[in-house]
């Protein structure tokens, strides 16, 4: 046997070890988490999450997917914590309403507004869709530390004008 299938055959017994080691692991704590639940319930207690550990419960629990979910969660149903993450996308989403009218820079310099030039979307888009090829507009979310964060990368690429 040549050294490089020596070691290959060395890391599949190694990886095949620690997989079996982490089911073995979460195992044990999925019955864990069952006795206290039991506990609990007989002691006729309630479980009261903080805002910060619904957060957290969220943002673990969806990219785990309801399947699963609905074999490990004990706490709460795997639909609650799937909309926990809804909920929390929402707050994410929800900013202040700007203000209407002329920013107070314009007032400052004296800049008068541009006359009134109703222009539907539509009749900008034909007015300018000779200079358009594509665009792609989209967004990802990340979890960074307690919320997750969105980015909303764009691209436009123009054609012969």
């Amino acid at each position: 046997m040549t050294p490089a299938i020596q070691l290959q055959l060395l890391l599949a017994t190694f990886a095949g070890w620690v997989g079996h080691q982490q089911s073995r692991s979460i195992s044990y704590l999925i019955e864990e988490k069952r006795v206290l639940k039991e506990q609990l319930e007989s002691s006729g207690n309630r479980i009261l999450l903080t805002d910060d550990q619904r957060r957290q419960l969220a943002a673990k629990g969806k990219p785990i997917g309801r399947p699963v979910l609905t074999r490990i969660a004990m706490i709460v149903t795997p639909d609650t914590i799937l909309a926990w993450h809804r909920r929390l996308l929402a707050e994410k989403w929800t900013y202040p309403r700007k203000s209407v009218g002329r920013p107070g820079v314009m007032k400052e310099h004296r800049i008068e507004p541009a006359p009134d030039r109703p222009m539907s979307w539509r009749t900008s888009v034909r007015s300018h869709a000779h200079l358009i090829a594509a665009a792609d507009f989209f967004t990802t979310e990340r979890n960074e530390k307690r919320r997750p964060r969105s980015w909303a990368p764009s691209f436009a690429l123009g054609g012969r004008g």
